[in-house]
């Protein structure tokens, strides 16, 4: 499955961003206290995005788990009914019933995972680009 290389891919571009935004020393800056209090709520912000993208890594890790498991069960289903020559209708009826609903189960549940992560890519770059903006330079 692709999604596992986009998902990396978008979490390390995710990550280098937030370590660089949330990496800052905020101890010299000079800041009101609504000011520190709106900083503060953003590094909050980044956390609760790396808490969601270690549960959905988890999630996917173990689903996978599942994908696999199932795609050896189909093939050996597929191999089974090849040798014993089930008939076709027979054939036709266990796909539709049992495997094919499987697997738009898997391209949903893809699907989900695809917006989740925009979603959270899209939450993490306006969480940075509102972090930078919230530690001006003259603030220091």
């Amino acid at each position: 499955m692709n999604f596992g290389n986009t998902m990396n891919s978008t979490f390390a571009d995710m990550n280098k961003m937030m370590d660089s935004e949330m990496n800052m020393d905020m101890s010299g800056m000079k800041m009101s206290a609504a000011e520190k209090a709106h900083c503060d709520s953003l590094m909050t912000m980044c956390n609760t995005i790396k808490a969601q993208m270690d549960a959905m890594k988890s999630t996917y890790n173990s689903d996978m788990e599942t994908w696999h498991t199932e795609t050896a069960a189909y093939q050996d289903w597929k191999k089974k009914a090849q040798e014993d020559k089930m008939a076709d209708a027979d054939f036709a009826a266990e796909l539709a019933n049992t495997w094919t609903p499987k697997l738009t189960e898997w391209n949903e549940k893809v699907a989900g995972w695809n917006e989740a992560l925009t979603g959270m890519s899209a939450a993490c770059t306006t969480t940075c680009d509102a972090l930078m903006h919230a530690m001006p330079m003259d603030h220091m």
